[in-house]
């Protein structure tokens, strides 16, 4: 049996940039659902279904008006090209919704760079997000090399036993940008 390779990608701050004004989005949430939302993905996850529903709705506006910051961050597109030429299982997880991640992917033409994409509507816990694309296609960690911008990003992946880095420093973790991933794809 041939084993086969996965790099799974989060999308904001390691793919893409743009901006959310996550000041007005916490105090707006926190009027319309009289709590606090200083951690805001937390915050939503203990709302009733309706009432999570709802912040997810406004997230998504949120999210869907600041693309007009939308960016690719350097060398992410040679590197998800170099990796498909490598016949490397691509996959994408994310906290954004399934609407703005849509309109990301359509916006900066890249819908067709990834085999399989979770996002928040699918599950939210980044663990959870990795394990579903190890489970579709029925991948071991140890072949699969994730690639985050935080260090909840890098320990989700380590817990499942894939190589992970960050595209940016945080403390002692693994760090690696995309153009030093590109080059050893």
């Amino acid at each position: 049996m041939i084993r086969r390779r996965m790099m799974i990608f989060d999308l904001h701050g390691t793919l893409v940039s743009f901006e959310i004004d996550y000041d007005r989005l916490r105090k707006e949430l926190g009027a319309n659902f009289n709590s606090d939302f200083t951690r805001i993905m937390e915050s939503i996850s203990k709302l009733g279904e309706n009432d999570r529903k709802a912040a997810f709705a406004m997230l998504d506006d949120f999210e869907l008006n600041s693309l007009d910051t939308l960016k690719i961050k350097d060398h992410a597109r040679n590197v998800l090209e170099k990796a498909r030429k490598k016949d490397y299982i691509i996959c994408l997880v994310t906290l954004q919704g399934k609407k703005p991640t849509s309109e990301i992917m359509k916006r900066l033409e890249i819908s067709n760079k990834f085999d399989y994409v979770v996002t928040r509507d699918d599950v939210v816990p980044r663990l959870e997000q990795i394990s579903r694309c190890l489970k579709k296609f029925n991948v071991l960690g140890q072949d699969t090399l994730v690639i985050g911008d935080k260090a909840h990003d890098y320990h989700s992946a380590s817990t499942l036993q894939c190589k992970a880095y960050l595209v940016r420093r945080e403390g002692g973790i693994p760090f690696m940008s995309l153009g030093e991933l590109q080059e050893i794809i």
